[in-house]
């Protein structure tokens, strides 16, 4: 009797969700101004992806794929469910690294498939922490540490630096946090984690301090970015409006530069 009234329940959210999106579809098309049909359409969207449930959908359909040479990308929840047998099929894909964590107790809610993913179809995979002001290192790390420990991790682990969910720190605090953040992951893995940023961010607020890590510098623009001081960076990610097989959002793309390669980056077994 439950199974009977679940798989009823089941039907109708669907019959709901299928007149809605056919509501919604007629919006779209007859929409008075642009903003109500993009509005519209966004919201179709969301009512396919629900009625999709873990199926892949390309919601970039039409548009061409990515042509320039690159070696790497990164994901989160935000490039829905990914078709990772597809990406494989990417003999220009050397790597991965995908969303862990932010701050503390904001997994992603995506990680592990997406790991789990990502070993199946052969790539080399590895996890970033997006890092925020509003908890303390010592608990955004074993946040971050936890989740790493529920997969093999074939790269160095990356901390995500982004102007805008870093409070009030001022460019000491910050350092000292990272730099904490950093201790803490050579203690376990032997190795100092890639460091991302853009290139604006990285050179007002990290640099030179934390130049001898391996740097991925976000500049989107024809010019590669660089970095003040000593060294120079390893990893440029040069476009987030990338389009690929098996992904059906835009994703970040980056190439290797300064002679940098995937073994730079490869986190040896123990």
């Amino acid at each position: 009797m439950r199974k009977r009234r679940r798989n009823q329940s089941s039907l109708l959210k669907k019959v709901i969700l299928y007149g809605c999106a056919a509501m919604l579809a007629a919006g779209v098309l007859f929409a008075s101004s642009p903003s109500l049909r993009k509005l519209a359409l966004n919201i179709c969207k969301s009512i396919a992806s629900t009625i999709a449930g873990d199926k892949f959908i390309d919601r970039l359909g039409g548009k061409a794929y990515s042509k320039s040479n690159y070696d790497g990308i990164d994901v989160s929840k935000h490039q829905g469910v990914i078709d990772w047998q597809q990406v494989a099929e990417d003999s220009k894909i050397q790597f991965v690294y995908i969303r862990a964590t932010m701050g503390k107790g904001y997994p992603d809610k995506r990680y592990d498939r997406n790991m789990r993913g990502a070993h199946k179809a052969g790539i080399k995979a590895g996890s970033y922490h997006f890092l925020t002001s509003k908890y303390s290192i010592d608990e955004q790390y074993r946040s971050f540490s936890k989740a790493l420990d529920r997969h093999k991790q074939n790269l160095i682990p990356m901390i995500d630096v982004e102007e805008g969910y870093l409070g009030r720190w001022s460019r000491s605090q910050l350092q000292d946090s990272l730099t904490k953040f950093s201790e803490l992951i050579i203690k376990k893995y032997g190795r100092k984690p890639m460091i991302y940023s853009s290139f604006s961010f990285y050179n007002k607020m990290l640099a030179p301090r934390f130049n001898n890590h391996i740097l991925y510098i976000a500049c989107y623009n024809k010019f590669e970015p660089y970095v003040k001081g000593e060294y120079d960076h390893n990893l440029w990610q040069y476009s987030d409006k990338g389009h690929i097989r098996g992904i059906g959002e835009y994703v970040d793309l980056c190439r290797f530069t300064n002679g940098t390669t995937i073994d730079d980056i490869i986190l040896p077994d123990k």
